[in-house]
């Protein structure tokens, strides 16, 4: 089960991880840009993850992987210049069926230790919650 609340920074040893936490900079950038849904600092290996979730229609996935990467790359440059660490941007899109871009897997290995089945499970069941908390809500 996916857990509904979490602490928006855990620091545990070698690795800090920040849930949609505004990212303090001193260049100016947009809004949306300094908040990634999930930053993962590996503070041995002097490397950050700047993880975004989205769930397009499952036509779009490719193109919105691609969004998501242009969208976090000036972000990605200040992160590597103020914190002194090998940054890069990880996408996890999964089309609203389901649907796995081709790159994913490889793109995972490179920055988690999961499997991309269950990548693909919790993001369809936090989407699947998100809609129906919609429609009870405004019913």
């Amino acid at each position: 089960m996916v857990p509904t609340h979490s602490e928006p920074v855990t620091d545990k040893d070698n690795v800090k991880i920040q849930l949609d936490v505004y990212i303090q900079l001193d260049h100016v950038l947009e809004h949306r840009v300094r908040r990634p849904v999930i930053v993962v600092v590996d503070k041995e290996n002097n490397r950050a993850l700047l993880i975004d979730i989205a769930m397009p229609r499952d036509t779009r996935v490719d193109k919105k992987e691609q969004q998501k990467v242009n969208k976090y790359q000036d972000l990605t440059w200040e992160i590597k210049r103020l914190w002194k660490v090998e940054a890069r941007v990880l996408p996890i899109v999964i089309g609203a069926l389901g649907t796995i871009p081709r790159g994913l897997e490889e793109n995972v290995k490179m920055g988690i230790t999961t499997e991309v089945e269950l990548i693909q499970k919790v993001v369809l069941y936090i989407r699947t919650a998100r809609k129906l908390r919609k429609v009870l809500e405004y019913g």
